[in-house]
């Protein structure tokens, strides 16, 4: 998941003064847990308090980048740690806990809310940086998303055929004729009745 260069200076400010973010996300990097266009809540972290399998935001470049935690290390009194989106298939590479701006604890896809700091989720999001530090989560998304995508697709297309089916052409009149159809089917009944 990434966040656009646009919002990633106030979304890092609101981060560093220990406000709590709430964003919408772009791409599908952590499909299926965070889908492109869901909306996270963030709550500014330090990077002391981690655990295995939580969602880190952090910054990479000019994009705010929300990945799964799954290793923890320290060299020479430097904390690192190691993410990888669920979707792909190799870690990233170790960021500082400077980088480090906050962790997901909800996550918004329109009416469904997915509270992570429940102790239900958090042994899900460690069991699920288990399958992701060994790639095996990925083979797991992959025939996932196409048919999240074959489906998406074929909802777009019924709801573009019934907008083309119910919207009346403009070559027939359009709106006026459709106003119009009511007033000629009274007249028409009431000349059968006569």
């Amino acid at each position: 998941m990434k966040s656009g260069a646009g919002g990633i200076l106030w979304g890092e400010e609101i981060l560093r003064a220990g406000q709590i973010l709430r964003i919408t996300t772009e791409g599908n990097s952590m499909f299926p847990a965070i889908r492109g266009r869901d909306t996270i809540v963030v709550a500014p972290s330090t990077g002391e308090e981690l655990d295995i399998g939580e969602i880190l935001i952090f910054r990479k470049g000019r994009e705010l980048v929300a990945h799964r935690l799954i290793a923890k290390s320290t060299d020479n009194g430097i904390k690192r740690f190691v993410t990888k989106g669920d979707y792909h298939f190799s870690p990233d590479a170790p960021i500082l806990r400077s980088q480090v701006l906050g962790k997901v604890i909800r996550i918004e896809r329109g009416k469904r809310v997915w509270q992570l700091d429940s102790l239900s989720h958090r042994r899900r999001n460690r069991i699920l940086a288990g399958l992701s530090s060994r790639s095996l989560l990925y083979f797991i998304t992959r025939p996932l998303e196409k048919m999240h995508y074959f489906g998406r697709s074929l909802n777009d297309a019924w709801w573009w055929l019934r907008d083309r089916w119910e919207r009346p052409s403009p070559a027939a009149g359009g709106e006026a004729a459709v106003a119009e159809a009511p007033k000629q089917d009274n007249a028409a009944a009431l000349r059968d009745r006569d």
